[in-house]
């Protein structure tokens, strides 16, 4: 990264922990709701088809129904700014489905 060079030595390596650091606890989130998910009965199915109790669980982790899916990638030092990016586009998706659902639901109130 060309923002790194001015960084001492130091800085740098406390950075680089510091993604490491995130990205262990975010693949830690990812294996813990894999887990939830392999343990109880019905559970992926009602995620699939049920988006607003998909979007509590997947919140309640911290993950996203992608990081789940495929596994959190080696970001390297931008673990952060993939994590952050990753819930940033699932918030924006929920968003959109409540937006629809809410316009759905007017629609049918007012005819």
């Amino acid at each position: 990264m060309a923002a790194d060079r001015h960084l001492p030595d130091d800085s740098r390596e406390a950075e680089e922990r510091e993604a490491e650091r995130r990205l262990h606890y975010l693949r830690g989130r990812v294996k813990a709701a894999r887990a939830v998910i392999a343990k109880t009965p019905g559970l992926a199915e009602i995620l699939k088809t049920d988006w607003q109790r998909a979007a509590r669980f997947y919140a309640r982790f911290g993950v996203t129904e992608e990081m789940v899916r495929r596994g959190v990638p080696d970001a390297g030092a931008d673990g952060g700014d993939l994590y952050r990016s990753e819930v940033s586009r699932s918030l924006r998706v929920i968003c959109l489905r409540r937006t629809i659902a809410a316009v759905a639901e007017r629609d049918r109130a007012f005819g």
